[in-house]
């Protein structure tokens, strides 16, 4: 049953960036966007964000802005054994932990914009199509990778993909435009520049790769 969320005010700006995250939509979401929007929308074929979890996950993976779980489930992680999922909507965590839980994940319900009640030490986190959710400029947004990135031990892996701003074909800045006005997105003004800027600030040996629409990025905490 869908549940209004707690952790984050209805007036709150990151608020409609989640609240579109109903048990109809999850149901829909992997056919919608992991198989048809990140392929021929945004360019970036989903293939390439499994190998990205297969690439970073480590033995203790937080991650934060699950969606559905397909990252989570599909990829080859027999490293993976403790997982906590992150999420400031209780329908994302109920439906990912359902489809996940041969590893018994401990769910965490939590606004990223704030410190995140967890023992931390981490080797890896994950916030995959998690930043042009939310609100404001990726200056603003380097509260939400502070908050993250303390959940990581020193040296431990923060990686994710993001929807930039620029690269788009002409549906996929129609599309843009319509998810910004509606609140879903927060990414109008996200640049590659101010990406590579914001995750130098609080990571290290940050790489970033640009497939389509799509950024892929991964950093490390520092010691």
């Amino acid at each position: 049953m869908a549940r209004t969320t707690t952790v984050i005010d209805p007036n709150d700006p990151a608020y409609a960036g989640q609240e579109s995250y109903t048990p109809g939509l999850l149901r829909i979401y992997d056919t919608v966007v992991v198989h048809l929007s990140n392929r021929y929308v945004w360019r970036c074929s989903s293939q390439r964000l499994v190998q990205l979890y297969e690439d970073n996950v480590g033995r203790h993976h937080v991650d934060a802005g699950p969606g559905t779980g397909y990252f989570l489930d599909v990829p080859d992680l027999p490293q993976l054994e403790r997982l906590t999922l992150v999420d400031a909507n209780p329908n994302v965590l109920e439906h990912t932990a359902k489809r996940v839980d041969r590893y018994s994940p401990e769910r965490v319900e939590a606004n990223v914009f704030a410190p995140i009640e967890h023992p931390g030490g981490a080797d890896s986190v994950g916030c995959n199509y998690l930043l042009h959710c939310l609100p404001g400029s990726f200056e603003d947004k380097g509260e939400a990778i502070a908050n993250l990135a303390r959940l990581l031990r020193p040296g431990g892996v923060l990686f994710g993909s993001t929807i930039l701003a620029e690269g788009h074909s002409a549906i996929g800045r129609r599309l843009m435009t319509i998810y910004n006005k509606k609140g879903i997105f927060g990414n109008e003004h996200d640049t590659l520049g101010a990406l590579e800027r914001m995750l130098s600030t609080h990571l290290i040996d940050v790489e970033i790769e640009v497939v389509g629409a799509v950024a892929i990025f991964r950093g490390r905490r520092p010691s």
